[in-house]
């Protein structure tokens, strides 16, 4: 019986210590855990920051992207209408030098008309000026009167043509539109670098007593010149004939 209650209490001592062992190996475990918890929460705080941070860069990158993307949209078109104007430009200078040279060549042509046409008619004065017979007298004035009638027509044809091609004393100050780029964008004036024009004249565009623009002279040629028109002076619609003053 004594062997048995001393067996006994070391069994009983012997679950004491390991419920002792074991509480302590538990206590050690779920500290380790709970320390364990607090820095993978920490590391899952840390993540949740790092996204958060990640989604503002990502939609800022998206918002220049799409901000990038309407610039060059922006820039695509700007240099689409640039290019058109550069067409417009080449054309309205093309066309102003091929009626400037078809001028030239009619006044030319009428010239030696003239000429011709005076210099039959002093023949014809001669012949009549001598005894001719009645008969031819009355061809001759016939043919006088036609040649008086064709010296004035070619001396209209020189005049009209001189204004259009001839610089006239006070052009600095006179000029006209010959041609308008589309949406008054720009003008050809006849007033090139051989009358004085440089780069930066400015000309009021003026239909009778109205300032309908100012513009200002962005390239020369010999007898034109491409002036842009100045946005904020525009105040109605150009048109071909419109009179350029030149401003002091």
């Amino acid at each position: 019986m004594r062997h048995l209650t001393l067996i006994l209490s070391l069994v009983a001592l012997i679950g004491a210590v390991a419920s002792g062992v074991l509480f302590f190996i538990i206590g050690d475990t779920k500290q380790k855990l709970h320390q364990q918890l607090v820095a993978e929460q920490a590391r899952a705080s840390g993540l949740a920051a790092e996204l958060t941070a990640a989604e503002v860069t990502r939609t800022e990158q998206q918002e220049r992207i799409r901000s990038l993307d309407a610039q060059l949209a922006a820039t695509k078109r700007e240099l689409t209408a640039t290019q058109v104007q550069a067409d417009q430009i080449r054309q309205a200078l093309d066309l102003a030098e091929e009626q400037f040279a078809a001028a030239e060549i009619t006044a030319a042509r009428a010239r030696a008309d003239l000429v011709a046409a005076q210099t039959e008619l002093v023949s014809a004065r001669k012949a009549v000026a001598n005894s001719i017979a009645p008969a031819d007298a009355m061809r001759y004035r016939n043919t006088i009167a036609n040649l008086e009638t064709r010296v004035m027509e070619l001396e209209t044809v020189i005049e009209q043509k001189s204004r259009e091609t001839l610089m006239v004393s006070n052009r600095a100050n006179h000029a006209q539109v010959v041609s308008v780029g589309a949406q008054n964008a720009f003008v050809v004036i006849n007033f090139g670098s051989t009358h004085g024009a440089v780069p930066n004249q400015q000309f009021q565009i003026k239909r009778g007593p109205d300032v309908l623009a100012v513009v200002e002279i962005s390239a020369t040629r010999e007898n034109y010149s491409i002036a842009q028109v100045l946005p904020a002076s525009l105040s109605g619609k150009l048109r071909k004939g419109d009179a350029a003053t030149l401003t002091l």
